[in-house]
């Protein structure tokens, strides 16, 4: 239900909220800016990014507004002038180095976004039919954008481009790994063969927005194929199969903020130099900013910069012979909104223009400035800060009291203590018997089995004198929790809220339906000891108590879930391989409803004796917890020390595993799931964080061949997993050293290095 109305609020025109900041639009980066949140950066930094921000309103030189790009900095300083006015009013001048946080201009007019400067469209394609009811979502939201009548956001615009149905097509000029689609639309031109796309005529509402979206940021520009490329890396090429008549040009625009992935663009005055398999050239490298396009003579050698993160461009050019298309084609383009000439009173943007029409001489609105801290200043701010990992920072109020406790008194007092709050307890659940059996007698069979050695009411007095804020928490182990539904609130912990996707009345109406489909896909795990060890594992339930069974099917009432259990092998015994029984709730959709009650307690298992499926019901969820395979070394106790480093087995089991995927140079979604798991928990115990970065490069992999970068990352994480480098935590993790690093690049991004400084909590730099 939440998603249905978070579909249907979309689809009224409602902005979704951005998933990180990159999809934030440049004025509320520059807010986050001011407020002291890092613009770039994902969580609350410690000290502001800036300074100070620097908000420019009035009249500018139009050479320097286009030289801005939001993101850029400063290549010197800049003197607010005369016909602008600055706040702080103090501020005369904006140094060098200082961060372009938000460009609000236009040509001569008042103040409006330059990322808009197209103005308010009209709803396009009255020719075309809406969409049905089995189009693709990115039809649907396309069309509902069509019918608006303001420009396109960015926020809004990249939601519709990650709808698209992504192609991975191999061009002889580019690289794609893994990770690398590409959406275009239009006319094409291959030899002789000139016409209009199939995606153009599949999925015309999408081309009619990705068109709106290029005539809204450059007013004027023909073109007559348009597309979407997602981290698509370009060698040095030249379109030679694009329309030679002068004046036709390319168009790029960035949708996504990345960190590098301009364009080089062969330049006689340039001064990088790049080989292009015909020998060097040398040309300018150039920033594309989001939402700004740059446009450039398509026969001129260009490529792509190196990047980091995800870098996704909106493309639009002119196939040769465009103008031989057919009457039929070239009227579906146009009625699109592809402007295939070139209109005498819209001129095209010159080259390399970012700006989208108009060449007054001043320009009007309002520039904002991130002004950086000096060295010193961010330093000397840093070191009154506290560092939020700090051990003391990462653990609850009474724990720290309790160590501060035991840390400052003797061990005779602390020993006095203990023995007076044990007795005291022990003589308190003496009198509580009574009572304890008495509130056992009023529980269920099943209930009564599962808690009669536990002292609920000696509990509750127990929490209730330390000031526990889970005040129902002895009543709900009583009762019982619910399989589904919404959990009580503990009050405890951070309230994370995460609501229900199917309504309990959709889960009982296709029950019997979802019943038949898990019963039916019960089989054996072709590993007769997994299915030995659920059969043992269930057994051992079933001895306890907490499971009923085995029930026949015709006792599961008609509106009732079942639910599959199957094992998955964790770790080796004395006994041979450990076999951990999974529960899986998702295939019976008892995940997503709202309530719970008994209807809902039934599992089914594969036999291995009576070579079948066999169903229980259960009483209560198994659960336990063990450290497994970690080493704890405590030898260097004395010093104030220990190491934690994984066990040998199961370094040995993860190095078999990555080179089983290594010699393939293949896996499946699912393993990869599996894998990145048992990785993720078993480079936690290890020195470094540059697992971390492999992780995610994995966990970007999304089945079928691995491309080279995920290959790297498996031989990363084998190399280091079999290091097994232990990680050392010590009483000096309470010393805080303030490290600062940063990294350069040569224009080529062929050389690069990396430098840092250390102070301590001091502020004295460490040599």
């Amino acid at each position: 239900m939440a998603q249905l109305l978070q579909d249907q609020l979309l689809d009224m025109g409602a902005k979704p909220l951005p998933q990180d900041l990159a999809r934030s639009n440049v004025t509320v980066a520059a807010a986050r800016a001011a407020a002291g949140w890092q613009s770039n950066k994902r969580v609350l930094p410690l000290v502001s990014e800036f300074k100070h921000v620097v908000h420019v309103s009035g009249t500018f030189d139009a050479s320097f507004v286009q030289s801005l790009h939001v993101g850029s900095k400063l290549a010197a300083e800049w003197t607010v002038p005369a016909t602008s006015t600055a706040t702080p009013c103090y501020v005369a001048s904006v140094p060098s180095g200082s961060k372009v946080l938000r460009i609000l201009t236009k040509p001569g007019e008042s103040a409006e976004d330059a990322n808009s400067r197209a103005g308010h469209s009209k709803p396009a394609c009255p020719c075309l039919q809406p969409p049905s009811e089995d189009s693709h979502p990115a039809e649907k939201c396309a069309y509902g954008m069509c019918q608006q009548s303001r420009p396109f956001g960015d926020d809004e615009f990249r939601t519709f481009l990650d709808m698209l149905p992504m192609k991975q097509q191999k061009r002889g000029r580019g690289d794609t790994d893994d990770y690398s689609n590409q959406f275009l639309c239009g006319a094409y031109a291959h030899g002789p063969m000139i016409g209009c796309k199939n995606l153009t005529r599949e999925m015309p509402w999408c081309a009619a927005v990705l068109c709106r979206h290029v005539r809204e940021r450059a007013p004027g520009f023909p073109f007559s194929a348009v597309g979407f490329l997602f981290n698509v890396k370009a060698k040095a090429h030249r379109d030679l199969h694009n329309e030679p008549e002068p004046g036709t040009k390319n168009l790029v625009m960035a949708t996504h903020a990345c960190s590098g992935g301009g364009l080089w663009l062969e330049d006689a005055g340039g001064r990088v130099a790049v080989d292009v398999g015909q020998g060097c050239r040398v040309g300018k490298n150039h920033t594309l900013a989001v939402g700004r396009p740059f446009t450039f003579e398509p026969r001129k050698w260009h490529a792509t910069q190196l990047w980091r993160g995800d870098r996704g461009i909106v493309v639009a050019y002119t196939p040769a012979g465009v103008t031989r298309l057919g009457d039929a084609d070239s009227a579906f383009l146009q009625g699109l909104g592809f402007p295939l000439r070139c209109m005498p009173s819209q001129p095209t943007a010159p080259e390399g223009s970012t700006g989208t029409g108009g060449s007054a001489d001043a320009h009007k609105g309002s520039l904002s400035f991130g002004v950086y801290h000096a060295p010193q200043e961010f330093v000397a701010k840093a070191l009154s800060e506290q560092h939020p990992c700090h051990l003391e920072s990462l653990l609850p109020a009474e724990l720290v009291q309790a160590i501060r406790v035991n840390h400052s008194k003797s061990a005779a007092v602390l020993g006095q203590e203990r023995t007076e709050t044990l007795r005291k307890w022990v003589e308190r659940a003496s009198e509580l018997s009574a009572d304890e059996e008495q509130l056992k007698n009023s529980f269920s069979p099943h209930r009564q089995k599962i808690l009669h050695s536990k002292r609920l009411l000696l509990m509750k007095e127990m929490l209730d004198s330390v000031g526990h804020e889970d005040e129902d928490l002895v009543s709900d182990l009583s009762t019982g929790f619910d399989l589904t539904g919404p959990l009580p609130r503990s009050h405890v912990f951070r309230d994370k809220y995460r609501p229900a996707a199917m309504a309990e009345e959709t889960l009982r109406k296709s029950a019997r339906i979802v019943r038949g489909q898990v019963l039916g896909a019960v089989k054996s795990s072709g590993d007769e000891v997994v299915d030995q060890g659920v059969l043992a594992a269930t057994e051992k339930e079933l001895a306890k108590g907490f499971v009923e069974g085995p029930v026949p099917e015709s006792s599961i009432p008609p509106d009732g879930t079942i639910t599959h259990r199957f094992g998955v092998v964790q770790g080796q015994t004395d006994e041979g391989p450990k076999i951990r029984p999974i529960d899986n709730y998702l295939s019976s959709l008892v995940n997503a409803v709202v309530s719970q009650s008994e209807q809902d307690s039934f599992f089914v298992i594969f036999c291995p004796k009576l070579r079948k499926h066999v169903i229980y019901k259960q009483r209560v969820m198994p659960f336990g917890a063990k450290v497994l395979g970690i080493k704890i070394d405590t030898s260097e106790a004395r010093l104030g020390m220990f190491k934690m480093e994984n066990t040998l087995k199961r370094v040995n089991e993860l190095v078999q595993s990555l080179d089983a995927v290594l010699a393939s140079g293949k896996l499946s979604h699912s393993e990869c799931e599996k894998l990145r798991g048992r990785l993720q928990f078993a480079s936690g115990q290890l020195f470094g964080r540059r697992a971390k970065v492999a992780l995610h490069q994995l966990s970007r992999h999304h089945g079928g061949r691995l491309g080279e970068s995920s290959l790297e990352a498996c031989r990363f994480l084998r190399d280091m997993i079999s290091s097994n480098k232990s990680r050392v935590l010590s009483r000096q993790l309470g010393n805080t050293v303030h490290v600062y690093v940063d990294a350069s690049f040569s224009d080529e991004g062929r050389t690069c290095g990396i430098g840092g400084m250390a102070y301590d909590k001091e502020g004295t730099l460490l040599q």
